[in-house]
């Protein structure tokens, strides 16, 4: 009787609503890739023909990420193009990603990001749309609309090439963004550090084409930026004013006004002999920079230098050695230990010829003390080479350290990861020496990852299982299991976003309830909307947390007979139902 009388009522509704209703019931929900339990699927970022390369990740702050990469589907041009993965694992801008530039010729080249502090991102390319490449930007909108120029702002034009940019968000809406910089000399590799700050608006704020940190004699190259805490960056650079074979380690912090801060052209962290280079940096937390580097005074070792607010030197002369022991340590990683310190980690050559390369990490503390054991806390150390490790927070003092990982072999690579707790503790993956990440067939390399915010991370990388070169990436939960949801509440019990059936349905008094989990506390809301999408009431979500919950429509409302929608939201992720209301 009841199913009767609700369609009775559907075959009541005019033309126009029976088809919008229609669209309603046969418009599918969107496809849920969710993130495997099988380290040899992961989840598609790009698949496109051609090659995507070089990958940047940020967290896009509700548990997902914004990936960023350099591809070649056109066959004609490298452009930049983007994609954004919900807490779950869900693509939520389209398949394949979305173009960050439209401008039709020359190449977009190795893509950066990072946040533009109201949900979405700010990214930067090399641009040859001039034939030597420039630098470029693009604000993306958390849903992925182009919010500046579709070609793109150009940050610098100036003669000659600019490249190996980097940025970071100036606490405004903006980016401030440094590069490798040659107009002075086009035809060699010398060149020296500019920078450029760029408004939410995408409007330049400092000089035509930059403002120069650095343009001391020979060449500074690879420079890393943080944030100052005043709008500001600090910026460090492998630096060969003394010799092309003798490179140092220099250090700047430019104002938000783009005036430079400390003594002309750097002031110096390590000018010790032989080459530093390789330079990673993170924020000290009190407007200062902790720098890390691969160092070759004597066996390659990493040094780590922390430099004030004030540009005054905080550790020993030339930095402190991260990890003792004779040996060779290269390709530094670094993140911050959230308490003033920093987690550096390295590839690592102590158990060779058994593996010629391990993954090794030390946290320093913000007086440059070693932590963790004096020669450092091995990551991974199976056999087969283990290099390039890239790292983010764990979010409770620790790391999160993923690495590119040959275990099966020279020409196999895959990707795997583990956590490292503040105390130096190795987690996941006792037994495999780090957990499989993605093993899927020929090579998985270049991993990035972001942290999802709840101990867990996304990791992202260079894949070709498919025969040309893609785009993957796979969520890992704060235990170290893939697949499922990676947010948790107490307990261990392991809660996703999801909407439930509306009840009762079809409803008939002047209450209805709609069950929910939710894997979080965040802001969102609870939606009721009528057959042509117009909200009938809402709910907001703020003041509840991780688990499932009810919430109540009808109450003080008037709802008319008909079809309804139940909408729920919070950050990316988007669920719905449907429920009739009866008379």
């Amino acid at each position: 009787m009841q199913r009767y009388r609700v369609l009775r009522f559907i075959a009541s509704l005019g033309w126009e609503a029976l088809a919008v209703l229609a669209c309603a019931v046969a418009l599918p929900s969107p496809a849920l890739a969710s993130w495997p339990s099988d380290p040899t699927v992961n989840v598609a970022v790009c698949t496109e023909e051609d090659a995507q390369q070089f990958p940047a990740t940020l967290p896009d702050g509700t548990g997902g990420v914004f990936i960023v990469w350099q591809d070649y589907r056109s066959g004609f041009d490298d452009k930049v193009y983007a994609q954004r993965l919900s807490a779950s694992g869900d693509p939520l801008w389209g398949t394949n990603g979305i173009p960050v530039c439209t401008w039709i010729s020359g190449d977009q080249l190795v893509p950066h990001i990072t946040t533009d502090g109201a949900g979405g991102a700010i990214v930067t390319w090399n641009d040859s749309r001039a034939i030597l490449t420039d630098i470029y930007a693009q604000r993306l909108s958390p849903g992925g609309d182009l919010l500046w120029s579709a070609d793109g702002v150009p940050l610098c034009e100036a003669t000659g090439p600019q490249h190996d940019e980097t940025l970071i968000s100036d606490g405004a809406g903006g980016a401030i963004v440094v590069w490798w910089d040659r107009r002075d000399d086009p035809s060699t590799v010398t060149g020296d550090i500019f920078a450029q700050r760029v408004s939410a608006a995408g409007v330049v704020q400092w000089a035509q084409d930059g403002v120069p940190i650095c343009i001391a004699a020979g060449s500074q190259q690879y420079p890393m930026i943080v944030p100052d805490g005043t709008e500001g960056a600090i910026i460090a650079w492998a630096d060969a004013r003394n010799g092309a074979s003798n490179r140092d380690i220099y250090a700047q912090r430019v104002a938000s006004d783009g005036v430079v801060q400390w003594a002309a052209n750097g002031v110096v962290l390590c000018n010790a002999a032989n080459d530093q280079t390789s330079t990673v940096m993170v924020s000290d937390g009190s407007g200062g920079a902790i720098v890390a580097w691969s160092d070759e005074r004597g066996p390659q070792k990493t040094y780590a230098q922390r430099v004030a607010h004030t540009g005054d030197i905080q550790w020993a002369p030339n930095g402190v050695a991260v990890a003792g022991g004779l040996q060779v340590e290269l390709f530094p990683a670094i993140v911050s230990d959230g308490a003033g310190g920093a987690i550096v980690a390295w590839t690592d050559t102590r158990n060779f010829p058994t593996s010629a390369f391990d993954i090794v990490a030390q946290r320093l503390s913000p007086a440059g003390a070693p932590l963790w054991s004096a020669s450092g806390v091995v990551v991974c150390d199976n056999t087969g080479d283990q290099y390039f490790a890239a790292m983010t927070t764990d979010g409770a003092g620790g790391a999160i350290v993923t690495w590119e990982d040959h275990r099966g072999g020279p020409t196999s690579s895959d990707v795997y990861a583990r956590r490292l707790t503040a105390a130096g503790a190795v987690q996941w993956g006792a037994a495999t020496k780090g957990v499989a990440v993605s093993t899927a067939a020929e090579t998985q390399i270049l991993p990035v990852i972001a942290t999802n915010g709840t101990g867990g991370a996304i990791v992202a990388w260079q894949d070709a299982r498919n025969g040309t070169t893609d785009v993957y990436a796979q969520g890992v939960r704060s235990d170290g299991t893939l697949g499922g949801d990676v947010l948790g509440v107490p307990g261990g019990e392991r809660m996703s976003f999801a909407l439930d059936q509306v009840f009762p349905n079809p409803a008939r008094g002047p209450r209805l309830s709609a069950r929910f989990t939710l894997p979080g506390p965040g802001a969102g809301s609870l939606e009721l909307l009528d057959v042509a999408g117009r909200r009938v009431a809402e709910r907001a979500l703020a003041g509840l947390g991780a688990g499932r919950h009810i919430l109540d429509f009808g109450v003080g409302e008037h709802l008319a007979p008909g079809i309804y929608m139940v909408r729920l939201r919070q950050g990316a992720n988007e669920r719905m139902t449907r429920v009739a209301v009866l008379q």
